[in-house]
């Protein structure tokens, strides 16, 4: 299958590589419908301050070139035996991150900062590739009218909303936001609806697409093109 492998700075090649193993017992294997890039991803080019190009990482233990990707929509053509939340064919988001479930932070609830976690597509090999293997628990079921395409920004999205409901953003507050990720800064505008669902508009210089990614309780996330913002 193909692939986009990462070597190091400035180096990543579209080869062909080995499909991924069949899934353990709690896994999955997808077939990658779409991916986007993520601010990490623009980092690592410049420089490997993170991928484990030369020693295994201490939890995945991959070593060496890496398969990018961990922001992808897919649709899953295989399970293991324990996994009964997922349908063959259904199409799917994995998560960026594993959690181990058993460390202090992910008992809080805090899963994100696992003392275990580690990131597919930069710690692990992830989806930029016709097929991936990725954890169930972390692999969420996407609505039959969210497009691939919004699908694909689902995990980017979630970390905006985590960040929003952690902040308690109230009505008609104004709020400024920077330093989001490696990106420039950017400009935030929030807004809540009649059913209290926040959404969220953002301009990140260069970066496209922008436009509003809202996630009401209701409907799936979906992606609108706006126009430039004024200065």
């Amino acid at each position: 299958m193909k692939a986009a492998v990462y070597y190091g700075p400035g180096d990543v090649r579209i080869e062909d590589v080995r499909e991924p193993e069949p899934p353990g017992p709690a896994e999955v294997v997808i077939q990658v419908k779409m991916g986007s890039l993520c601010g990490t991803d623009a980092s690592q080019y410049k420089a490997a301050t993170m991928v484990p190009l030369d020693g295994p990482h201490r939890v995945s233990g991959h070593s060496g070139p890496v398969i990018l990707g961990h922001e992808v929509v897919g649709v899953v053509v295989a399970r293991g035996s324990e996994v009964t939340h997922l349908e063959i064919g259904q199409r799917v988001v994995p998560g960026a991150g594993w959690w181990c479930g058993e460390c202090p932070r992910c008992k809080e609830g805090r899963i994100n900062i696992c003392e275990n976690y580690y990131l597919y597509g930069i710690h692990a090999n992830g989806g930029l590739a016709e097929f991936a293997r990725f954890p169930a628990q972390m692999s969420m079921p996407v609505p039959p009218e969210c497009s691939d395409e919004a699908a694909a920004m689902a995990q980017p999205c979630a970390v905006a909303l985590h960040a929003l409901a952690r902040g308690r953003i109230a009505i008609d507050q104004t709020v400024a936001a920077s330093g989001i990720y490696s990106w420039p800064p950017y400009r935030l505008r929030l807004r809540v609806d009649s059913e209290s669902s926040p959404s969220m508009l953002s301009r990140a210089g260069s970066l496209p697409p922008s436009g509003w990614a809202r996630s009401p309780r209701s409907t799936p996330v979906r992606m609108i093109q706006l126009p430039p913002l004024s200065s």
